[in-house]
């Protein structure tokens, strides 16, 4: 059963859009961990030719390495974490999306609401960090948790492709 959406429908997927675009959005710090790593190994790399070089003593050369190691060790640990908390935030976003579809009643609920829901739900289907996307949630379990509900949430999405907003989460790919 293929659900239209009404122009005021439309209104209401571009105000969501346009309050999830403007809220909050988790910040990528994988940069961050690389701008601190880079200059640790450098400072491991080239502090013990120094030292040696210009008679600079022991004590510098333990403190140099000191902080070149921990630059180097928490550069990549958060270059390597950031991408997790990203995703989290996706996948939480994503989950309050599918928990209030699944609580609305399409005979006497707020379509507006549902309507909110399923672009919240779609706005964060793929998690963004770095140059890698990944599912925030899985699609097939989402489907069977939409129930009555999906050819909607389906109308949605294709809406949100077709302004290039979304990527498909439920819907097939076009031949």
């Amino acid at each position: 059963m293929a659900v239209e959406l009404s122009p005021e429908d439309r209104a209401v997927v571009d105000e969501a859009v346009a309050d999830i675009v403007s809220g909050p959005r988790p910040r990528d710090r994988g940069p961050l961990g690389c701008s601190l790593a880079m200059p640790g190994f450098l400072v491991l790399l080239v502090m013990p030719v120094m030292v040696r070089r210009f008679s600079l003593g022991d004590g510098v050369g333990m403190a140099s390495l000191a902080v070149g190691g921990l630059l180097l060790v928490g550069g990549l640990v958060l270059y390597f974490s950031a991408g997790g908390f990203v995703r989290g935030h996706y996948m939480a976003a994503a989950e309050a999306g599918l928990r209030g579809l699944e609580a609305w009643d399409p005979e006497s609920g707020d379509r507006e609401e549902a309507l909110r829901g399923a672009t919240l739900l779609l706005m964060n289907g793929m998690a963004a960090h770095g140059a890698t996307m990944t599912p925030s949630f899985d699609p097939e379990e989402g489907r069977r948790r939409l129930g009555a509900t999906l050819p909607m949430v389906e109308a949605v999405e294709e809406y949100l492709i077709a302004e290039g907003s979304v990527y498909r989460v439920f819907t097939p790919e076009p031949d």
